[in-house]
C-alpha cells in the first residue's frame, strides 16, 4: 500500500513537472509571430537593446555575433504573416535559446518604447 502511495504521488510530481515545462516552451513558441516581427523590424530601438547585430533584409531579420551568422526570423507569407525562427547552429540544437532570447529582446524594446 504504502509502495502504491509513494508511486502515485511521484507520478503526479512528475506529470506536474513536465506540464510547467511544456507551458514554458510554448511560451517561446507564442513569442515568435508576425506582430513581434515587425516590432523588432520597425523599431529604432532593436539595435540598441540586443548583444547581437541585427541586419535587417527584405524579409528576413538576421542575428550576427562576432561576424557570424546565429539564427535569423523569416517571413514566410505575408498573406498568412507566417513567421519562423531558423537557427544556424546545426540541427536546431540552441533553437529554444534562441527563441528565449528574441522574447526577452522584444520585452527590452516594448519597455523602451513606453518608457520614451
Amino acid at each position: 500500500m504504502f509502495t502504491l502511495t509513494l508511486l502515485f504521488m511521484l507520478s503526479i510530481i512528475i506529470v506536474g513537472y513536465y506540464k510547467s515545462y511544456w507551458s514554458k516552451i510554448q511560451k517561446h513558441y507564442e513569442c515568435i509571430n508576425y506582430e513581434n516581427y515587425a516590432l523588432i523590424k520597425e523599431s529604432p530601438f532593436s539595435e540598441e537593446c540586443s548583444n547581437y547585430e541585427i541586419l535587417k533584409k527584405e524579409n528576413q531579420i538576421w542575428f550576427k555575433n562576432d561576424g557570424y551568422s546565429l539564427f535569423y526570423i523569416q517571413l514566410v507569407s505575408l498573406d498568412s504573416k507566417n513567421v519562423e525562427l531558423i537557427g544556424l547552429d546545426g540541427y536546431g540544437m540552441r533553437n529554444m535559446e534562441f527563441k528565449k532570447y528574441v522574447c526577452k529582446l522584444i520585452q527590452k524594446i516594448k519597455i523602451k518604447h513606453n518608457t520614451v
